[in-house]
């Protein structure tokens, strides 16, 4: 992986990885990156948790991902920042982007998916000297506690969904996230003090 994120950042003409990371080196605020997704597993108070950000400290950018999207420019937007967030999915990937030393902050969703969160981005940042935090939301935060209830076994007992094969359509498909910034202000803290702040 390591090897895989030095080739990658050459093919686009990024600094060497180990380059400083952009608040070590401008005296500027840490610039933290929040990946909006449009579909599934989004943010619904998207403007809320922008705010706990910034009130953190934190110089926030925002990235909706999109088809047209240049790749070109994509990369050194996220070089040029300190801090990757964003619930679990592909969005996640533009890690490779990071400095090393950078953090990648994964918002996992409900359903027991905290295996599929270490595998897929957990262990991969670790390989690429990245720091990863895992925020792991409450069900909630997620919007299936709205839709069937505190009582469901969607809520209850994700296993059922497991066995019987629902599980990536209700947990990957059917949930957005309703972010608990009072909740989230720990891990901000967290990556404060990862980044020496």
């Amino acid at each position: 992986m390591l090897a895989f994120r030095i080739f990658v950042r050459a093919a686009y003409s990024l600094p060497p990885p180990t380059a400083a990371l952009p608040c070590r080196s401008g005296g500027t605020k840490p610039r933290f990156m929040i990946i909006l997704r449009g579909a599934t597993r989004r943010f619904v108070n998207a403007d809320a948790v922008v705010s706990a950000i910034e009130r953190a400290g934190f110089q926030v950018v925002r990235m909706e991902p999109t088809s047209t999207a240049g790749m070109d420019a994509v990369a050194r937007e996220v070089d040029a920042c300190d801090v990757l967030v964003g619930a679990h999915g592909a969005g996640l990937t533009n890690m490779v982007f990071l400095r090393t030393g950078a953090v990648v902050v994964q918002v996992i969703p409900w359903g027991k998916m905290k295996p599929y969160g270490e595998g897929f981005f957990g262990a991969p940042a670790a390989h690429m000297g990245i720091r990863h935090v895992a925020y792991s939301v409450a069900a909630e935060e997620s919007t299936l506690y709205d839709k069937y209830g505190k009582a469901h076994p969607v809520i209850t007992d994700p296993d059922v969904f497991y066995r019987n094969g629902s599980n990536a359509k209700l947990y990957w498909q059917e949930q957005n996230i309703r972010l608990n910034t009072t909740r989230f202000a720990p891990t901000l803290e967290t990556v404060k003090r990862m980044l020496r702040l």
